[in-house]
């Protein structure tokens, strides 16, 4: 049975539905056909319209929900007029939720669930229900999120617990640590008639480095001493906020800085300029600016600043690495701008992807209603399963 925007539709010639699998969430793809003779269809069906699917062996009508989505494609097809078709295509809601950009959010000290549930019910659609968020055992000291869609947000979160998330044809959010609800269907020689299992060793990562962003730190106080005519002084590091202080001590003036070559004319009443990328501090003198700055010589003087120190996390696991050799993954995040949150994320990463996962494909017999993401049992001994 299926419904468009609430209507009965029994005529599609030809229909499917197809529901992927990611490594932390699936999502379904609806796809029917229509004949569109003399233009049956043709006002019938617009983008945005809800999509209903059910199914049943026994029951007429069936009264089983298997696929709640929104058209995303209408594509008609003309050969004359006998020759006529509709194509539609829909996405169930998991897919929706990467429509919908989250603003700038810090979340900080918070479990993982509460955030997916504030995150729901300020970015997704009101029609889309929490239910099924459960609780972790995970509050990270804190999480940002900076213009990315609700749906990568939830998948981050979900990489952190090793959980996993869909939209269920009730518009209810499952959020789930994965691998702990079961189909209730077990795969044996009774209802399988092919199979294929392999073991996929080109998969394993036993090495994660996660880049973050760059965050300023304190560089150490660096002291120099003026001979009276040099103005130019070098700096371990590439400065930011920068406080000079002549002479040094409590009895010391903080300088006015300026930035060099930051104006097409030179900064007039500043005490020095920062060359930024040539990590140098310039004191300021000569006829052009009509004064100078420069200590006089003998003059002890300090810099303070802050340097921009990189997020660099590395996570690894040695008995993966003794029996498959070292295989490296490299995430450049530039929104973490936590190190435990990338540490997380590397450890994480790592637990997933240190064993060789087992690949199967099997052929079945019957109508098996199935949500990915859910445990299966397969009991083919004949193929080692």
């Amino acid at each position: 049975r299926l419904t468009i925007k609430g209507t009965d539709f029994n005529d599609s010639y030809s229909m499917s539905l197809r529901r992927n699998i990611g490594e932390n969430n699936s999502s379904s793809r609806w796809e029917a056909s229509f004949h569109n003779y003399d233009g049956l269809h043709k006002t019938d069906f617009t983008v945005g319209d809800e999509v209903v699917l059910y199914t049943d062996i026994t029951t007429n009508p069936a009264t089983t929900k298997i696929f709640t989505g929104v058209l995303t494609d209408v594509d008609f097809d003309g050969r004359g007029t006998v020759k006529e078709t509709v194509k539609l295509m829909a996405r169930d809601y998991t897919a929706i939720l990467q429509k919908n950009t989250v603003e700038p959010e810090v979340y900080t000290d918070q479990e993982i669930s509460t955030i997916v549930t504030n995150l729901m019910s300020k970015y997704a659609p009101a029609s889309i229900t929490t239910t099924n968020v459960t609780t972790t055992t995970l509050t990270p000291t804190r999480i940002t999120f900076k213009q990315i869609s609700l749906f990568d947000a939830l998948k981050e979160l979900a990489e952190l617990v090793d959980y996993f998330f869909y939209v269920d044809e009730n518009k209810d959010l499952h959020f789930k640590r994965k691998s702990q609800t079961s189909s209730g269907v077990t795969l044996n020689n009774t209802n399988v008639i092919r199979s294929n299992f392999r073991q996929d060793v080109d998969s394993v990562r036993n090495r994660c480095y996660v880049y973050g962003d760059r965050i300023l730190v304190a560089a150490p106080t660096e002291a120099f001493t003026s001979n009276g005519t040099g103005s130019v002084f070098t700096l371990s590091y590439k400065p930011h906020n920068t406080a000079v202080l002549v002479p040094s001590g409590t009895a010391g003036i903080k300088q006015k800085g300026d930035v060099y070559l930051g104006t097409q004319s030179v900064a007039s009443g500043a005490d020095y300029l920062v060359n930024y990328h040539d990590k140098k501090i310039i004191f300021q003198s000569g006829t052009t600016v009509g004064y100078n700055s420069i200590p006089s010589s003998g003059t002890a003087f300090t810099v303070d600043y802050q340097r921009l120190r990189p997020i660099i996390k590395l996570a690894e696991d040695q008995a993966s690495i003794t029996l498959y050799n070292k295989r490296t993954e490299i995430l450049m995040r530039t929104d973490i701008k936590d190190p435990q949150q990338a540490t997380d994320l590397a450890k994480n990463r790592v637990l997933l992807q240190k064993d060789p996962p087992i690949q199967g494909d099997v052929d079945v017999v019957g109508l098996l209603n199935l949500v990915p993401g859910n445990t299966i049992i397969v009991n083919l001994p004949n193929e080692n399963q």
